[in-house]
């Protein structure tokens, strides 16, 4: 038995009321009891909970483990936990979790739902089924594994086990919005157009921001013989209407001031990639910024390829400089990016990136060859899919150049970066090209450059045009 603690009581008594106040002024007691008494069970737990529900899973991942340790045999930190673990992606432990909930407690009927639904996400129907048929077993009227069993067995292609499953669901909760849709999407693939109509017609009522009924019912609809056009205009209206921001903080606040500015204008499709849409809407794209709009177009489908990636990359970066000689210097400074992902793991599509950095630049010759040498540490703040990791990297570039005539060099270079963390050797840059200088401060490169990871490789032709100047010594010289 834990101890009653009224700021703990008090906490909890806020959370229940799930107001934004109230939340906060939840989270902030909870942190109060963990700084004088950091095993303390129900604050770890619940303070977990309300990480999880305001999407901070690394956070809440901490607490919820915690938890758990401090009280091995509390069910519900281990489910809690296993469904955290499921939103980060870590299938296997989540997995592990929800067993050893049913381990200390085998009738825990939302840990095998739960366990049923990650089983799912790593592809093993078979299992998932027969842990959603435990839930329904220990507990007939769980609606939403009848309605998971249903998604379960439209996988492996027993479709009318699939609708019946669905039904079930329904008829335990008739507001069952999920279970509506997911039945027309069955009756869809069955040819029942009509059905597939009215179930997402239900969906849409029980909840009229369900874009995704929106928008299979209307694919649907172009399946029928005959379509209404004025039906299907105002569903299409309707559509575009219940298109909600998904965050009032994602909202541009547009203050006029006397002053013309240029008019934003945002484009959200799947459809931007290598894909008709992509390639068709270009023109019209390159019309609109003719006309001096500001222009946003964001692909909300989750897709690598040549075309959506082409452009995908903010770089800012500055830095102090010291200089020993025109032959050496070092550097000391701070970047920001904000990319589209490399990495191998397709959750992993965005990432924005805070980093320092420290490096040397040696500069010699032999011969007509000139040399340049850079040895770089660089401290990386990666944030992606919510959560930040610091990771450590050194980087070495050596870059060769030849004087073909006073203006035109040639030019190869290669840059190993060497990881602290996993994944040691993991990325290489290989350039060979040609450089023309105009002056000393100004000049043109244009080559072919191969960026290799681990697991892909990408070749570009790289056009370059780089300025340096040093303005401190031009003052001087005056």
């Amino acid at each position: 038995m834990h101890e009653k603690n009224p700021k703990l009581e008090k906490a909890f008594s806020l959370a229940l009321q799930n107001r934004q106040n109230n939340l906060e002024v939840a989270e902030n007691l909870y942190k109060e009891i963990l700084k004088k008494d950091p095993n303390n069970f129900q604050s770890n737990f619940f303070l977990g909970i309300l990480s999880a529900q305001t999407k901070k899973f690394d956070i809440a991942k901490q607490l919820l483990n915690k938890a758990s340790e401090t009280d091995p045999d509390n069910v519900d930190a281990h489910n809690n936990l296993g469904n955290v673990l499921k939103e980060l992606g870590e299938y296997q432990k989540s997995k592990n979790c929800f067993q050893k909930a049913i381990q200390i407690q085998p009738n825990f009927a939302l840990a095998h739902n739960n366990l049923g639904a990650v089983l799912q996400e790593l592809g093993e129907y078979q299992k998932a089924a027969l842990s959603y048929q435990k839930a329904i077993q220990i507990q007939p009227n769980f609606a939403e594994a009848h309605s998971n069993l249903g998604a379960t067995l439209k996988e492996l292609g027993e479709r009318q086990k699939a609708i019946s499953c669905y039904q079930e669901a329904i008829k335990i909760q008739p507001d069952n919005a999920e279970a509506h849709y997911n039945l027309g999407i069955v009756f869809k693939e069955l040819g029942e157009y009509q059905k597939a109509i009215t179930c997402n017609e239900k969906a849409i009522n029980l909840k009229p921001s369900h874009v995704r009924a929106y928008s299979n019912m209307l694919l649907t609809s172009l399946h029928l013989e005959k379509v209404d056009p004025q039906y299907y205009l105002t569903k299409t209206k309707e559509f575009r209407f219940s298109l909600k921001p998904v965050s009032d903080d994602l909202l541009l606040k547009y203050q006029f001031d006397g002053r013309p500015k240029k008019l934003k204008i945002g484009f959200v499709t799947s459809d931007f990639g290598n894909h008709p849409g992509g390639f068709f809407s270009l023109s019209t794209l390159r019309e609109l910024k003719k006309k001096n709009f500001d222009l946003i177009a964001y692909s909300n489908y989750d897709r690598k390829d040549e075309f959506a990636h082409n452009f995908n990359q903010t770089l800012l970066r500055t830095a102090i400089n010291y200089h020993f000689s025109n032959k050496a210097m070092v550097s000391a400074g701070y970047g920001y990016i904000d990319t589209s992902s490399y990495d191998k793991n397709e959750n992993q599509i965005t990432s924005a990136e805070n980093r320092i950095y420290e490096q040397f630049i040696l500069r010699n010759n032999l011969g007509k060859f000139n040399f340049l040498h850079r040895y770089r540490l660089e401290q990386r703040w990666v944030n992606s899919l919510g959560y930040t990791e610091l990771l450590h990297r050194f980087r070495y570039y050596l870059e060769i150049s030849y004087p073909i005539t006073e203006n035109w060099h040639l030019v190869v270079s290669d840059e190993i970066m060497i990881n602290f963390e996993p994944d040691l050797f993991n990325q290489n840059r290989l350039f060979g090209g040609i450089r023309y200088k105009f002056s000393k401060d100004l000049a043109f490169q244009l080559g072919y450059l191969k960026n290799h990871f681990s697991d892909i490789s990408f070749d570009r032709i790289s056009l370059t045009v780089a300025f340096r100047t040093d303005f401190i010594a031009k003052a001087l010289q005056k």
